[in-house]
């Protein structure tokens, strides 16, 4: 099945590779948090909240990546391909995440 040139699973390493990658990216971005604390402008207290739960997020993206590495690819693969074949499919990457306890982001 392809949607608009889609596939629909990709091998199971080459998915977690990705998934890495995305996090690095993620962190690799400019931090707002810090942006805020130097900037000279006065600032108020919504756009503190908002730069601070971006640097929350960021700081979880950090902790993420600190799992994604070599020596846990298995235990990530077996996660995400629950049937074994090697191929990570839409329905198992959904699967995955409607597992996702409600308070996490």
């Amino acid at each position: 099945m392809n949607l608009q040139g889609w596939k629909a699973s990709v091998k199971a390493r080459d998915f977690v590779f990705a998934l890495h990658e995305h996090f690095v990216e993620e962190i690799q971005k400019t931090d707002p948090f810090q942006a805020f604390i130097t900037s000279a402008a006065s600032q108020t207290s919504e756009a503190f909240q908002i730069a601070r739960k971006i640097a929350n997020k960021k700081a979880n993206d950090i902790q993420v990546l600190q799992y994604l590495n070599m020596r846990n690819i298995q235990p990530i693969l077996e996660a995400f391909d629950d049937d074994g074949s090697g191929f990570v499919t839409i329905r198992e990457v959904n699967q995955f995440a409607a597992t996702k306890p409600r308070h996490w982001r």
